[in-house]
């Protein structure tokens, strides 16, 4: 094929007995210059050519419609009052003493960033082998021209107690006596953990573009929405609750183990909890062993420990002493007066002041000392009247104000 176009002829080869020339391989004639590309390179350079564009495109549209804060906060605050949004707007992870690592949530983030507009999210592959895969999350606020980084690596493995069938890399053995094998991981369960991992970073950092205050904000309604859900309809809520939970693989056998009592008598509190938890397990944040395992040990420690009897002998002294002081004992001296300051004494060590600092830190020492009220009124009035006189002095000489 051949075409010509101000004196310029194109020939495309397709067979690499033709012209002498490898298959795929475009030639350029021109008056006095001629070149030769790879398809592949021209599909390249077509590529960039378009991201160019795309992200050139995306800033002009961020100069000509800016975001409003004010619409930003409307449009969060009223998906935070969407009871199904709510539910799943706050992550608890457990980190050990009965507490809870938590914060908005990755749809949480998603939300946030779709009402912020004007901002660009990327997660290009800069990495990838037989063991590993690496990919950059970028956030770009568009019109502020910023940019959040988070490399995210993912290993190509998963750890499996059943490895049949599977390629085993290397086997462990858990906390519970059982052998655990870590297998490459299938394009599906690579798929779901990179899915797992970008996602967190998207969070992490998209919300470094949020303002703060609407951010904190709109978690608080997620709060009010999901209290107010609870509150108008208990039973409902349990229910919700053991439904979600059912979806994770938890039996409502096992929510009572994680409780302590069977799950009709959950309280508000635990309802929040556990909402809390079951988003964290669906976002990868945490696992149902690791939650059931971190409530259990907190409860038990609370339960096994013992009072302390020296506290306990202390607090009975204590009351005794009160109860033996009302019926007629004999009470404590009374605290000997403060004496007097020496007036003299002052007046001379107003002399030496120097500074603004100086007179402030000596006025402030001496009237807040409880010698200054047993001084006497005349006591105190020549005292100031020095004071005043030698600060009006030094500020004259210094030019300085007191």
């Amino acid at each position: 094929m051949a075409n010509g176009t101000n004196g310029q002829t194109t020939a495309m080869v397709h067979g690499a007995a033709q012209s002498g020339l490898a298959a795929g391989t475009t030639a350029t004639e021109g008056f006095g210059t001629s070149a030769l590309a790879r398809q592949a390179e021209l599909h390249a350079a077509t590529l960039q050519a378009k991201a160019t564009a795309s992200i050139q495109a995306r800033y002009v549209m961020a100069d000509r419609r800016p975001r409003d804060l004010m619409s930003v906060r409307q449009k969060l605050l009223a998906d935070a009052m969407r009871p199904g949004f709510a539910e799943k707007a706050i992550y608890k992870k457990p980190i050990g003493g009965g507490k809870f690592a938590e914060g908005p949530s990755i749809r949480f983030a998603e939300a946030a960033l779709r009402a912020m507009t004007n901002v660009l999210v990327e997660c290009p592959v800069v990495f990838d082998d037989a063991e590993k895969r690496t990919i950059l999350v970028s956030i770009t606020d568009l019109e502020a021209n910023t940019t959040f980084e988070q490399e995210v690596t993912i290993a190509k493995t998963v750890e499996r107690q059943n490895a049949d069938g599977r390629h085993v890399i290397s086997a462990r053995t858990n906390s519970r006596g059982q052998s655990t094998y870590l297998v490459a991981a299938t394009e599906d369960e690579l798929l779901q953990k990179q899915n797992a991992a970008v996602s967190r970073a998207i969070r992490n950092n998209g919300l470094r573009v949020v303002p703060g205050d609407i951010a904190e904000e709109a978690v608080r309604q997620c709060r009010s929405t999901m209290n107010g859900q609870t509150l108008s309809n208990p039973a409902q809520a349990r229910k919700d609750l053991c439904d979600a939970f059912f979806d994770l693989g938890v039996t409502v056998e096992q929510l009572a183990d994680y409780l302590g009592h069977p799950v009709e008598t959950m309280t508000t509190d635990e309802i929040e909890e556990l909402r809390g938890v079951g988003v964290g397990i669906n976002e990868s944040q945490t696992t149902w062993r690791d939650a059931l395992a971190s409530k259990v040990s907190s409860r038990s420690a609370t339960e096994e420990t013992p009072a302390k009897p020296d506290a306990a002998k202390g607090a009975a002294e204590r009351l005794a002493a009160k109860v033996a002081e009302k019926k007629g004992a004999v009470a404590a001296p009374p605290k000997p007066a403060a004496p007097a300051y020496d007036v003299e004494q002052l007046l001379a060590e107003i002399d030496q002041l120097e500074g603004p600092q100086a007179h402030d830190t000596w006025r402030t020492r001496v009237t807040r000392d409880p010698s200054w009220n047993a001084t006497g009124e005349d006591g105190r009035k020549r005292v100031e009247e020095a004071f005043k006189a030698h600060a009006k002095r030094d500020r004259e000489m210094t030019g300085t104000t007191l």
